[in-house]
Formats: C-alpha cells, structure tokens, sequence
C-alpha cells in the first residue's frame, strides 16, 4: 500500500494564541482520528446492522464518523435502502454537481487521497416501502451525518464543503500561504457546534465537529435544529432541558451509531464512552447520558468487540470486558463473526471451538464454565466491502480453504475475507449498574491490578492491591459476608472471576479501613484545560 502522507503542521506558534481552544483541540484531534480508518462500503450490511438494530418511533440517530455516507442512507431509509439509479438522477439534477469543490474553501487533502466512487444505487432513497413481511417499515425522524473530515461528506452525502468555516486543514500550506495570514481572525468566528441542512433528504442534517470532543455529541442533541425532535419528558422545564430524563425512565429514542476508528485512539474513545455511563442523578450525569439511557450501536474493530464480548475464562477477558458487562446489556449486530476464546490479537477466525479444549498452561478453576459464543452467525464480507480494501494477507477462498497468493497478480476485490474488519455491536445501558459513582476509582484500581497477572488465582494476586491486602481474603470467602457480589474461592483464577464475583471483590476493597487514599493511576486532565477523547478521564 501507498504511503500515508500526513498533514502539514499546525500554524506557526504565534497564530495559536488567537485561535479559540475549541479548534486547538479540534485539530489536534482531527490529526490523530486521520491516520487510519476503514468505512464499510456494502449497502446490504448497513441495511442489515440498521435493521437488526431496529429503530423506534420518533428516532434521532447521531451517525458519528459517517464518511461517505453508507450507512447515513440506510439509517435514513430504515434499513431498507432501495433507491435506483433513476431516482439519484433526478436528485443529482437538482441539487448539482456533488464532491469536494476547490472554491472559496481549498480542501487540503482534496487530489492526494482516493475515496470510493459515488454508486447511484447507494443514493438517499426517494420512495421506501410502507410495509415488509406485515410490519410498518421505521424510519428516523432525523439523522445527524457528523464527521470532520468534510471531503468525505461531500463526495458520499452531498454536502458543500464551502458551507464550512475554514480551518488550518482546509489549505496547503505552501500554495496559499497568502491566504492563511488571514485565517486566526476567520477561524475566531467559527462555530463547531452549527448544524447544517441538507440538499437531498430533511430528514437529514451535518456536523463537521469532531466525535473525538466530549462535547460534540451534547451539543449536537442541544442544537435548536436537532433538540425540538427529541419527544418532551418533563413539561414543567423549558428547551432542551424538557428532553432530558432521570435514568430509570424508559430509554429515550435516541441512537448514538459510530463507525470507530481502527487505532489506539479509537480503544480509548470506547473505552471512555463506556465508562462515562457511570453516574447517578444525584451525582450527575456526563456526555449523552444526561439525555437517560441512550442506546449506543458501533461498528468496532475485532479486538475491541473480542474484549468487550470476552466471557469469564477467555484468554482475552480485560478489564474492559467487565466494565462493559457490569454496566451495559450488550447484543451483537451485523456484520457477525463471534469467535470464542479468541487469542489476544484476535488473530483465530474460526467459531467451531470445542470449549473443553483447554491449555494446560492455563490454571482453571473446576467450578467455571464459559457461556457459548453469544452468536454463531457468520457474516462473509469481500475485500470491495470495506474502503480501504482489505489487504490480501487475511484473504480465504469462499468455502474457507486458504488461498494461495500470488505476488505477481493483482488479488480480485471479491475475494472473502477471514473476518469482517468492523464487527457490531449494540449497547443499551443498564437501569441498576454495579460500577457507581462512589466506587468507580475502585473498580479501575482492582481490575487494572489483578489483570496484571491474570492466570494466578485470586490468593497470589491480591497482596498487589495494597499492604495487607491478603487480609480480605476470608471476607471474600465468606457465604454469609455483609459485603455485595457473590462469594469467591480464594483458588479461583482473575481470568475465571464472574460478575458478581468482581463486585464482591471491589466492594470489599472499597469499605477496607485501610485501603490506599489515593487510587487514581493516571493522571487526570486540568479541568481548565477542558476534557477530550484520548486524555485519562
């Protein structure tokens, strides 16, 4: 593969200080979300995952990191995208020529990056079925497209890229070095949260501020565009505020839908949305969770869906894994490949595992028994599925064999793939958590320490918590113990430890009189400095 080039340099030291903090960060962020993404690209997974997904009356759906759109349009006609190329002639005809324009605003990655070919039966669909199978065919009554890179929205959704405020990443900087002496005083009027229309469907809106701030997806749901869609909860407060709702309300319909990006940053971004969860109304509420208990449906790479899906005895099983069972109810979407037990770089693709199949290497507890695969499913996906395409060492014939590669030829666009680069994911938050405010630093600190040493049972890890730490231990084992969770047998392996087990642990930690003041591992972002995806939270 070609090699990537990465943007130029922010502007010079002296144009920071008059740029607002906003875009500082902003492009920070955009420089960092750049480096590697993969879009899915087949219009028949996106209307599965939409479908399976199923959408409810009145949906507001924030599409973060859209791109060029495939599943912007399958969100938009609920699943059940049947546009022609006729009905995109039509359209086209209307609205003009679509793409990244060198206008006022000169796109800075416009020409030295390939994006996908607009497909004209991939247009938003101007006629959707009323009915399939006797059921009312959902559609939302608004999508958000939100992606900063506005090339991509251009060529995939129609957007005008001279519709947005100019930044330092819409010029190169060697060609109008001119014209970015005036951008410190443009950029100072720019405003990140503005909601654009749309030229093809009202039902469909833009953002071009970045997934990557805590405060883009809050403040798309704040917008006077966006806001007046959302039903009212409490009649008695006015705006926005009306829409809001206290947790153990029926959860609201809105849909949070991202297709994250395959780097470390989009782990942390997971990662950080998932515990972000944690709150209580008394304590407050961060991100969308002030909106009650939005449900969350994301297009995850395969190591973080083996993480988050890893049963207790799985060599992958994290702390991740048991922050996200403890906190939300969790549903697999299309595209699928579950693959149990899978090895810690998610390099095993097959998902007929004989699950008494052991290493010996690996200490069991004999009272532990991992839950089946929560999916056997399999969806195939081909190289032309994803853009970029996926590389041709993951390559396997269609009826499972491996492939013989040869250098010399060019691989086809239709050869399947092992596993789908993106895997599904749907995550509802649960109305009784066990992570609560109070105890989320004991949570982190527990897990991040005993998963150190995973494969030594519970006897051997625990001195590591703290001086004296061994002491727990009978507490823990107890039938009758005043502590939360379930009991837990001092020989059980980190690896084997259940849910409620956790919570036993945790809650015991926490009311120790001796347990360490200070449990924070990382340090944690100035508040004055603002609070970003990617920074310890």
């Amino acid at each position: 593969m070609p090699k990537l080039r990465l943007p130029p340099l922010p502007p010079p030291a002296e144009w920071r200080t008059m740029i607002p903090r906003a875009s500082a960060i902003e492009t920070s962020a955009g420089m960092r979300e750049s480096v590697k993404r993969h879009y899915l690209t087949n219009p028949t997974i996106a209307n599965q995952f939409v479908r399976h997904l199923g959408l409810r009356d009145n949906e507001v759906v924030i599409d973060a990191y859209a791109s060029t759109g495939i599943m912007t349009r399958a969100l938009l006609a609920g699943g059940r995208d049947t546009t022609t190329p006729k009905d995109w002639a039509k359209v086209a005809a209307e609205v003009g020529p679509i793409g990244a324009q060198m206008g006022k605003t000169k796109r800075r990655n416009s020409g030295q990056f390939t994006f996908p070919p607009w497909d004209v039966a991939h247009a938003v669909p101007a006629k959707i079925p009323p009915k399939e199978n006797g059921e009312k065919a959902r559609t939302p009554v608004l999508v958000v497209a939100n992606d900063p890179a506005v090339n991509q929205l251009s060529r995939g959704l129609g957007f005008d890229p001279d519709w947005a405020p100019p930044n330092s990443w819409d010029f190169n900087h060697q060609q109008d070095a001119e014209r970015m002496k005036d951008f410190p005083k443009r950029a100072a009027d720019r405003d990140m949260t503005r909601i654009y229309p749309s030229q093809l469907d009202d039902r469909l809106k833009f953002s071009i501020s970045s997934p990557f701030l805590w405060d883009t997806v809050p403040g798309i749901l704040s917008s006077p565009e966006v806001w007046p869609k959302l039903p009212v909860y409490d009649a008695d407060k006015t705006g926005v505020e009306a829409t809001k709702r206290p947790w153990l309300a029926m959860a609201p319909p809105i849909t949070f839908v991202a297709s994250v990006p395959d780097t470390t940053l989009g782990e942390q971004m997971v990662s950080q949305w998932i515990t972000t969860v944690v709150g209580s109304d008394e304590y407050g509420r961060s991100w969308l969770w002030q909106w009650g208990r939005v449900r969350v449906a994301l297009l995850v790479t395969q190591s973080v869906y083996d993480r988050i899906m890893a049963q207790s005895g799985e060599t992958i099983r994290g702390k991740l894994s048991v922050l996200a069972q403890a906190l939300f109810h969790i549903r697999p979407l299309p595209p699928y490949h579950h693959v149990p037990d899978v090895d810690k770089r998610s390099k095993r693709t097959y998902t007929d595992m004989d699950w008494r199949e052991r290493s010996a290497k690996q200490p069991r507890s004999s009272n532990t028994i991992a839950a089946p695969p929560p999916t056997t499913e399999v969806t195939l996906t081909r190289r032309d599925d994803w853009f970029p395409p996926a590389h041709r060492s993951r390559m396997v014939a269609a009826d499972g064999e491996a492939l013989v590669l040869d250098p010399k030829k060019r691989p086809p666009k239709s050869e399947v793939i092992d596993r789908p680069l993106l895997l599904g994911l749907e995550l509802l938050p649960r109305t009784d958590p066990l992570v609560l405010p109070e105890t989320r630093d004991s949570w982190e600190y527990v897990l991040r320490k005993l998963f150190v040493r995973e494969s030594q049972p519970l006897s051997v890890v625990l001195p590591s918590l703290a001086f004296g730490a061994e002491n727990l231990l009978d507490k823990i084992e107890a039938e009758d113990s005043p502590y939360a969770g379930r009991a837990v047998s001092r020989t059980t392996t980190v690896r084997n430890l259940e849910i409620e087990e956790w919570h036993r642990i945790v809650d015991t930690f926490d009311k120790w009189a001796f347990r360490p003041e200070n449990l924070i591992m990382d340090s944690r972002i100035d508040a004055d400095e603002g609070r970003h995806v990617g920074t310890s939270i």
